[in-house]
């Protein structure tokens, strides 16, 4: 058996063989109706959700942090409990895009937006997209692609190098080009150059010295400070994107480029990241808010606490 050799992979025959299983099987669940593979994917959020106690507890925590004062319980219970299905339904779409073409893909989605891309991308920097796991986020290269958005997008593989290919597979499929975080940089500024978008996901937790402690729904989330660097250096524009449920239809929303305010002195090169980081995050805070019941709640936003605050300079 061809051992697989992609960007980021070297698989051993072991690992091929599994690769070549799990591929067989999207292939199977591709040719289900999609009515089925999202019915599918929803009873299995539902008994997700009935039976994961602990990640059902840290989504309440999550949503009485940011909409405690807002929202009552029985209306968080059921941001939650839609919260598990949206994620639970990720992986059934993406077998069944696994199995139309292109155009098959365009008819089933929407998009707003589209003049801030053209307006941001019109300034010769390239473009920097944030994003963040909400609606399906893995359709987001995909949906780009519909468009002829040139989309490069980095990404921490998984640990599970089978399933990561085949992720990866469906993730590249019509034309865009996944960056693993890892040694990025040259890769990064090359896509920029070449006027495409970098789009990368902002709305995880990080460890200190990653990033920035700055707010999130009003608590300190300690933000990775990767996209502000790039951001300062670059002076790429920054637009917030995602891709969310709409019925049984997805749109693409590209949001209107992110503002943020100059330090006075521009030698402060570690207050201009703050100010950008508080900035995206408020972007992706919007997304949120706008769709609560689609973002990923489980994950431990706010884990990290602010012990060791990023050293200000000067």
């Amino acid at each position: 058996m061809k051992m697989l050799k992609e960007e980021g992979h070297n698989l051993t025959r072991f690992e091929t063989f599994q690769y070549y299983i799990i591929k067989s099987i999207f292939g199977l669940l591709s040719m289900l109706p999609r009515q089925v593979l999202l019915k599918t994917g929803e009873l299995l959020g539902r008994l997700w959700y009935i039976l994961d106690r602990g990640h059902r507890r840290i989504a309440m925590e999550n949503l009485e942090r940011a909409f405690g004062d807002e929202k009552s319980k029985p209306e968080l219970e059921a941001i939650s409990k839609k919260s598990f299905i949206n994620a639970a339904k990720i992986i059934f779409e993406l077998a069944w895009c696994n199995g139309i073409d292109i155009e098959e893909f365009k008819k089933h989605i929407d998009i707003e937006g589209a003049e801030n891309y053209h307006r941001a991308v019109h300034k010769g920097r390239g473009v920097l997209g944030i994003s963040c796991h909400i609606g399906n986020w893995e359709l987001i290269p995909t949906a780009a692609a519909c468009y002829d958005y040139p989309v490069s997008f980095t990404y921490r593989p998984l640990s599970y190098k089978p399933l990561d290919q085949v992720v990866l597979d469906a993730r590249t499929r019509f034309g865009a080009v996944m960056i693993a975080k890892e040694k990025a940089m040259r890769k990064i500024l090359r896509s920029l150059a070449d006027s495409k978008i970098v789009g990368s996901m902002l709305d995880q937790n990080c460890d200190w010295y990653e990033g920035v402690f700055v707010e999130f729904f009003g608590h300190m989330a300690c933000t990775n400070k990767g996209m502000a660097l790039l951001a300062h250096k670059t002076k790429a524009p920054i637009l917030p994107l995602c891709i969310v449920r709409n019925g049984n239809r997805y749109r693409l929303v590209v949001g209107p480029e992110v503002k943020f305010q100059a330090p006075e002195d521009p030698r402060d090169k570690t207050l201009a990241i703050e100010n950008i980081t508080i900035s995206t995050n408020r972007a992706i805070e919007e997304m949120v808010r706008s769709y609560p019941e689609q973002w990923f709640w489980v994950h431990e936003r706010w884990k990290t606490k602010d012990r060791h605050p990023w050293p200000r300079q000067g």
